[in-house]
């Protein structure tokens, strides 16, 4: 069997849907998120369904927030029903609630984005907002994709 960085190098090169949708349910964390990082990248609509059922499964918190954004960017019109229940429970972690931004951004609300910003009741949400929004507005994509999980 091949060792999981070869696994990975393949997901990430093959660039192919249904690798990347075998990929994000594989029992490794790391290919999972090679899997989501693919699907990240291809933003095939199609693969919506099969990555919200995932997504909703998913255990481990950086593989979910890369989850959470490769949901945002493959869905039409983004899951909002998703992302803001996580960007405002005081009980995410700063990786899921920076995932939830990015997502929201990604689909089209950034607009929601500044307004946590500005007013969401708790000053570390307000912060990750702020951060998530500098970060895509100056085109710091890198950085995001590292910080918040989402990179190999």
């Amino acid at each position: 069997m091949a060792s999981v960085d070869e696994r990975i190098r393949v997901i990430r090169e093959t660039n192919d849907l249904e690798i990347a949708l075998r990929a994000i349910r594989d029992s490794n964390h790391e290919i999972r998120l090679a899997g989501y990082i693919t699907l990240v990248e291809m933003r095939d609509k199609d693969a919506a369904p099969e990555i919200e059922s995932a997504y909703l499964s998913e255990k481990d918190d950086k593989v979910r927030g890369a989850a959470l954004i490769a949901l945002g960017l493959c869905s039409d019109g983004g899951r909002m029903d998703l992302f803001v229940p996580v960007a405002t429970d005081p009980e995410s972690t700063d990786n899921m609630i920076a995932a939830s931004y990015i997502a929201m951004c990604e689909s089209g609300f950034e607009y929601m984005v500044e307004y946590a910003a500005e007013s969401n009741e708790s000053e570390r949400h307000r912060e990750i907002a702020a951060k998530v929004l500098e970060d895509i507005r100056s085109g710091r994509r890198e950085r995001i994709e590292k910080i918040y999980g989402i990179a190999p």
